[in-house]
């Protein structure tokens, strides 16, 4: 099984990745850290440790698991994941924690929490422009830690899952993703597949965005296999 992981907040994101994702994502009763418990009631060992070491920031998250039957995405606040299948067919599978997001919005109502327009901006509590992220646990319970997840069945239609964070998937529509996707492998040896990803931040970069920029390429087939996709010649 492969495992990929994109984290916003570097300082939230770096202790014990996996374990973090399987609480987020199982939702363990109760989860031991040498002398330490976290009960349901606390979320998760993330919110104690927070709560412990006086950390107040925060981080969205994206993650797939995958192995040779099935792709298992989870995401909390705006990161994304993108999945590209023949013809040439490329869908976000996520959908944004956001205040703009009618059921997040209830939800955050129902929880206590106001929604604030901030400079033309809705937030929560006039503050954060998302609804779900892990840290930020001054935020809860109206700002929840909980992730949504999506299980896809593979099948041999499948050539690429694109994880990336919002100063990509704000700034670029879907199918500019996709044309970003298809000018590289029209400019590039298929040898160069491993350059994909770098090639979308610098883009975006140069598109503008000022927010975190980063993604990450996942080919679920042999990457000469996309440039054939899309006519190249693959004898380069």
């Amino acid at each position: 099984m492969k495992f990929c992981f994109w984290y916003r907040n570097p300082r939230i994101s770096t202790p014990e990745p996996l374990a973090l994702l399987r609480v987020v994502h199982v939702g363990h009763p109760l989860l031991v850290t040498g002398d330490q418990v976290v009960k349901p009631g606390e979320n998760t060992r993330l919110s104690a440790r927070c709560e412990h070491e006086r950390w107040r920031s925060g981080t969205t998250a994206v993650a797939a698991a995958i192995d040779p039957k099935q792709i298992a995405i989870a995401w909390i606040g705006d990161s994304a994941a993108y999945i590209l299948s023949e013809p040439e067919k490329f869908q976000k599978i996520t959908r944004a924690h956001v205040p703009t997001n009618e059921e997040e919005a209830r939800r955050v109502e129902q929880d206590g929490g106001q929604l604030l327009y901030i400079q033309g901006e809705l937030r929560v509590n006039g503050v954060l422009n998302l609804t779900r992220a892990l840290g930020d646990i001054g935020g809860r319970p109206m700002i929840s830690p909980k992730a949504d997840t999506t299980l896809i069945e593979r099948d041999t239609s499948q050539y690429l899952v694109l994880l990336a964070c919002d100063g990509v998937s704000e700034l670029f529509r879907d199918s500019e993703v996709l044309d970003m996707i298809k000018s590289f492998v029209a400019k590039h040896s298929y040898k160069r597949y491993y350059d994909l990803s770098d090639h979308i931040c610098r883009a975006a970069l140069a598109g503008g965005s000022i927010d975190n920029v980063t993604c990450v390429a996942v080919f679920l087939r042999p990457p000469k296999e996309l440039w054939e996709l899309f006519g190249e010649n693959t004898d380069i």
